[in-house]
């Protein structure tokens, strides 16, 4: 009795999962390109520019940025360090990114190419539930803290 009320209740629950809608939305993507300019301040705080385009829209931002927990440097001087974006768009809209940046020293002193996968860790007004994930290159000034970074990804709503 108890295994044919067991089955009923499986075969009712499957009946509804199948006729209930779909709650669950589908995601739109957008490309973000742009780059990234920063100055001044210190590595853990820095400000600067960004000229960015989501979806085909310019979009224009300031932005702050950190490099933390570095580590030692290996062999052939490339360093490991935690790095933070914040773009704020003026108007309501921002978003924040967080990643692990590989550091790989020139032939200037304090100066490095970084590499770092990023993901979106939170978002205010239009991107207040939006995912994605940037690639930020470029350079960055250890000595002098500066940075000018390509950035290119995805940003999903």
């Amino acid at each position: 009795m108890f295994r044919a009320i067991s089955c009923f209740v499986c075969l009712a629950l499957l009946g509804l999962a199948l006729v209930a809608p779909n709650t669950q939305a589908s995601l739109s993507c957008s490309e973000i390109t742009g780059t990234t300019h920063t100055t001044g301040g210190t590595l853990d705080s820095m400000s600067g520019t960004a000229d960015s385009t989501i979806g085909g829209e310019s979009r224009p931002a300031t932005i702050t940025a950190s490099i933390t927990d570095f580590s030692a440097p290996n062999a052939d001087g490339v360093r490991e360090a935690k790095i933070l974006h914040r773009f704020d768009f003026g108007d309501g809209d921002s978003f924040s990114t967080s990643g692990q940046a590989t550091l790989t020293p020139s032939d200037t002193a304090g100066m490095y190419r970084l590499t770092s996968p990023s993901r979106m860790t939170e978002g205010a007004g239009s991107y207040a539930e939006s995912r994605g994930q940037v690639m930020l290159r470029g350079e960055v000034n250890l000595d002098r803290p500066e940075s000018n970074l390509e950035v290119h990804g995805t940003i999903c709503n």
